[in-house]
């Protein structure tokens, strides 16, 4: 996987790597997964100096899930644990 990843004619990361590990991928709500997929919203790596982004692009979707979502749909559940992702963030950048 971490090969395909890299191959620009897949899904281009702008990368100059030979294999693509140790990173995130977010997609969007309206992404496919055909040949390639589609929407990548974010992506970094390594993770651990890439976690702003990760929280950057992530903390939106959850709150656009949380506000379209009904109180007991699985996106509602999760959007009200976004302050706690924030929270687990901010002890994260704090160690």
């Amino acid at each position: 996987m971490g090969q395909w990843l890299a191959d620009d004619q897949n899904l281009d990361l702008g990368n100059t790597v030979a294999i693509v590990w140790d990173a995130f991928l977010l997609f969007g709500p309206e992404a496919t997964w055909d040949s390639a997929p589609t929407d990548l919203l974010a992506w970094g790596a390594p993770i651990v100096g890439r976690v702003p982004e990760l929280m950057d692009a992530l903390v939106p979707l959850l709150e656009e899930a949380t506000e379209t979502a009904a109180p007991t749909t699985p996106a509602r559940i999760i959007g009200d644990r976004k302050e706690m992702v924030r929270v687990h963030y901010a002890r994260f950048v704090a160690a």
